[in-house]
């Protein structure tokens, strides 16, 4: 069993997302870009960025970055996505 970091898989999930809308516009494929399938709605893209990354609050003396969720968007697919992301790493092949 392992303990999965969210904070860090959240971060590259939306890495691979911004990476994707980049080669989108530059008309090629960019590493680090997320490949979804082709069948993916407005609605899935809604959820996957569902969250929003908030700056380091100091306030008890440590930085803390926050993923403070949307109001009234739903999460689904991003939260599968925080899940499946780790067990391409961790699982054997």
């Amino acid at each position: 069993m392992f303990l999965v970091g969210t904070h860090k898989v959240k971060k590259d999930i939306y890495f691979g997302l911004a990476q994707t809308l980049a080669g989108i516009e530059q008309g090629q494929h960019l590493p680090g870009s997320v490949t979804l399938e082709g069948t993916a709605t407005e609605l899935d893209f809604q959820q996957m960025t569902s969250e929003v990354l908030l700056p380091a609050d100091q306030s008890k003396g440590r930085k803390v970055e926050v993923w403070e969720p949307l109001k009234g968007v739903r999460n689904e697919q991003l939260d599968m996505a925080s899940t499946a992301t780790p067990c391409l790493v961790f699982l054997p092949t």
